[in-house]
This record gives structure tokens, C-alpha cells and sequence, in this order.
């Protein structure tokens, strides 16, 4: 159905629904910031932007203490345009800011959209795309570059269902930019087109896909690593490789409870936009998905799940208005559903990124954070650190800050060489294996404490609450 054209007085109920999310996303993920929720991705993220923005090589010292450049391990050169917002503000929290914005942005574009389709229904469905479960969960969780492709799917879907195959391509291209997974999107995007019967476009499309994952998977990210592979096909086929071990993990993964509840969570999320060819965008993540071991990828956490969310949603505005559902028999009962199923989806994504308490929590006292602003006091500028998980983002623009954990060596195996350390002991940030000896997760800090001590290289400076400062001696 072509789109119609947005008044001015509709534009402006549009900013409300977008700054409405901008408010709420804003205060979430600064007061989890100021909170010391924010951890490890945030610091990998600030590290690297911050390398862009001295114009070098994008290397992350708290993934290791050896050269790690970040393209080696995803590719995300759409990074580099937070470079000079870096050079303006440099702090943790512009990473934090730059993503609400851009997932506000998002929820702008898709409630324009919407309401273009569906008139004032569509103010309801940006609303429950804005209070989603992907969504929240994604800005609820640190920083990550999924954030530039929830605006850039919603472009590239919308030049889709308006037939504009140039400017499918242009976004298209632009995603490729986010992160060595997009490809599976633009492949989507082809299948998509595929059903429109459009196949030299889907097929133009479908190769560039197939092209840039190749290329980025295979040649640049291995070119940038240390390892000179992609680590993370060891999540396909449990690890065990092969085409037996893919199709056993998908096998697995398909007929699980968990797979089962969280497909049924998209499909009530997409409600009548299951009938939308827009939701074959949806299948090539999904089928990358069943051959991973990874249990994030079929679950309600972290971020991985804000582009589907936009799927969702703009299949359901596709799907309303292919239909002409607003004008049929019956479509009184069936907006009335609808309507229910986006409330529980907000009530879902509320439930599982835990916003509003999260905004609640500025009015109650947080003896902990006091205690934790004043251990991070005593490290001066510039100095090479290792600290707890969670107060590493509090340090990363200042000092070169690395993670104190278990070992006091980093994810590659070398002895941290550090001049002070800061531990939480009451740190929850690791938790024993299976094949570990059996302890509680504070209980590591506390050994490493002892371990540190006892070695006649830190000595204790400071000791408040939960927290330990130590610094080399001599």
C-alpha cells in the first residue's frame, strides 16, 4: 500500500512518541552508568573509539595487553563516526548518549512510518516498538554498534515496501558497516524482494550479501586478528564442526523449549505482520542462530535482538495495510488483539531490561556507589589499572584500565602488568566453571586480594566498604 503523505500536526505527535523514548532511554542508561551497572562493552567500545579519534589503530587493551585490534574480532568500522564526538566528550557516557539517540532515531523513523500506513493506529505500534523487549534490552545493556542499523533497517525496510531498490541497496550498504552478522540481514532483505517476484533486484541483492559476508568473515577480520581466524565459528555446531555437528546444533536448537518460546515471542511481537513478506528478513539470523551454541541468540538478553524487533514491527504495518485490515469486516476485533499484543509486548520488554527501576533507583541511596567513586579517586591520570568489571567504564577515558579477574591475566593468557589495582569483593562479575573448585562468585576477588598481597608486589593504599585499592610497591 503506498504511503501517504504526514502533516505537520501529525510530524509532531510523531516527536513525542521519538522523544518520549529518548527521555526514557537517556535516564536509563546514564543512571545505570552512575549506578555502576555498566561494564565490560562499554570499556571495549570506549577504548576503540577513542583510538579512532587520535586517528590510530583501533586496539583494545582490555581484551589483551598484545596488540588487539577490534576489527579483528567483530567489524564494526561504523564505529569511527563517533571519532570526533569523542574528541569533544571524552567519557564513557557519550557512547551511552550517541546510543539513545540513535535508537530514538529508530523509533522516530518507524513511527513515521506507521502512521503513514495506519493513520493513528500507528502512534500505538511506535510506541510498542519504542517499549519493546529488544529494544530496552539493547539499551539496557552498555553500549553496542547494533544501535546505527536500528535506524538503518528501518530505512532500508521502508525504501523496500515503497519499491526503491536503489535506495534498499544504499542501506543496505550502510549496514554492512555495523557488524560481520549484517550480511544475513541484506540476504533477508533479497528474500524479501524474491516474494515480491522482483528476482534480478533479489538476486543482485542477495549476491551482494553473499559477497560481503564472505569477504568480511574470511579476508578482513582474519587480516586484523591475532589469530588470523574468525573466533566465533566455534559457536557453530556446538564447537564440534562440520556439516554433522551444524545440523545437529540446529536440530537441538529448533525442537528446544527455550527456541520454542522465544520464536513464539517474535511471532506474537509481529502479530498480524506474519503476514508480511517482510518477515522473510527475519530467517537468515534466525537459521544462523540454530547452528550457535551461543544461548544468548535464542534468549531475551543483551542486544542481540533490537534488529528484530524492527523486522517485527514494520512487518506489522505491512501486514495491516496489505491486508486492508483497517477498513474490512471485523478489523474493529482485530486492532482490538493487536492492540493487546502490543501492550504485552511493552509489558514483556519492561519486564526483561528492568527500566523503570533502573530510573527509579536515582531516588534511593547508594552507599556502594560513594564507596566506589572514592576508591576510583585514588588512581591518578593516566595510570595503568586493573579493576573489577563494573568499575572499569569509570576509568577507561583517563587511564589505561585493564579487568582484574581470576588469574590476574587477561582474555589471552598474559600476566597483567599493572601499577594498581582496584577489586570489589563482593564482585559478582565471574562466576566459577563447572570444572572449577566450587565457590561462591565473591569469593574469587578475595583470593585474588590474598594472592596479591602475599606476592610482595601490591601493597594496600585504601580500603572502603567493599572495595580495595593497591598499588605496586616501590
Amino acid at each position: 500500500m503506498p504511503a501517504t503523505d504526514v502533516r505537520p500536526t501529525t510530524r509532531s505527535r510523531v516527536w513525542i512518541v521519538s522523544l518520549s523514548a529518548l527521555v526514557v532511554y537517556l535516564l536509563d542508561s546514564l543512571i545505570r552508568h552512575a549506578r555502576f551497572h555498566t561494564g565490560f562493552d562499554l570499556t571495549i567500545f570506549d577504548q576503540a573509539i577513542n583510538q579512532y579519534a587520535h586517528l590510530r589503530a583501533p586496539d583494545v587493551l582490555v581484551k589483551s595487553q598484545q596488540p588487539f585490534n577490534i576489527l579483528g574480532d567483530h567489524f564494526h568500522p561504523i564505529l569511527m563516526l563517533l571519532a570526533p564526538l569523542y574528541r569533544i566528550w571524552p567519557d564513557a557516557r557519550m557512547l551511552l548518549v550517541a546510543q539513545a539517540l540513535l535508537m530514538a532515531l529508530g523509533v522516530h523513523l518507524l513511527t513515521a512510518l506507521a502512521v503513514r500506513r495506519l493513520g493513528r493506529f500507528g502512534y500505538f505500534v511506535g510506541a510498542g516498538f519504542a517499549s519493546s523487549w529488544g529494544i530496552l534490552q539493547a539499551v539496557d545493556f552498555d553500549f553496542h554498534e547494533i544501535a546505527f542499523a536500528v535506524p538503518l533497517l528501518v530505512l532500508a525496510l521502508e525504501a523496500l515496501l515503497d519499491g526503491r531498490f536503489t535506495r534498499v541497496l544504499m542501506f543496505s550498504g550502510l549496514l554492512m558497516l555495523v557488524k560481520e552478522d549484517s550480511p544475513l540481514l541484506v540476504i533477508g532483505l533479497a528474500l524479501a524482494l524474491a516474494a515480491q517476484r522482483k528476482y534480478r533486484q533479489a538476486l543482485l541483492l542477495g549476491a551482494f550479501g553473499v559477497v560481503s559476508f564472505v569477504l568480511i568473515v574470511f579476508v578482513v577480520i582474519p587480516y586484523f586478528s591475532y589469530s588470523h581466524a574468525y573466533l566465533y565459528f566455534g559457536y557453530a555446531g556446538g564447537g564440534s564442526g562440520g556439516v554433522g555437528g551444524l545440523l545437529r546444533s540446529a536440530v537441538d536448537s529448533v525442537f528446544s523449549l527455550r527456541a520454542v518460546i522465544f520464536v513464539g515471542a517474535l511471532a506474537l511481537t509481529a502479530g498480524l505482520g506474519l503476514r508480511s513478506p517482510v518477515m522473510l528478513v527475519i530467517l537468515p539470523t534466525l537459521g544462523a542462530r540454530a547452528v550457535s551454541s551461543n544461548y544468548a541468540y535464542t534468549g531475551f538478553l543483551y542486544h542481540y535482538n533490537a534488529t528484530l524487533m524492527v523486522i517485527c514491527f514494520v512487518a506489522l504495518c505491512d501486514g495491516l495495510a496489505r491486508q486492508r485490515l483497517l477498513g474490512s469486516a471485523g478489523s474493529g476485533r482485530l486492532l482490538r488483539a493487536q492492540s493487546l499484543l502490543l501492550a504485552g509486548v511493552a509489558v514483556v520488554g519492561l519486564v526483561r531490561a528492568p527500566t523503570v527501576p533502573s530510573i527509579a533507583a536515582v531516588f534511593a541511596s547508594c552507599a556502594r556507589c560513594v564507596a566506589a567513586d572514592a576508591a576510583i579517586a585514588q588512581i591518578p591520570d593516566g595510570a595503568r589499572v586493573a579493576a573489577d568489571v563494573f568499575l572499569m567504564p569509570h576509568l577507561v577515558d583517563r587511564t589505561q584500565v585493564m579487568q582484574a579477574y581470576p588469574g590476574f591475566v587477561d582474555s589471552t593468557g598474559l600476566p597483567l602488568r599493572a601499577d594498581w589495582v582496584i577489586l570489589d569483593l563482593d564482585s559478582t562479575s565471574y562466576a566459577p566453571g563447572p570444572l572449577e573448585k566450587p565457590a561462591d562468585q565473591a569469593g574469587w576477588s578475595r583470593t585474588l586480594l590474598d594472592s596479591l598481597v602475599t606476592s610482595g608486589h601490591f601493597t594496600v593504599v585504601d580500603r572502603n566498604a567493599q572495595y580495595v585499592v593497591l598499588r605496586t610497591v616501590g
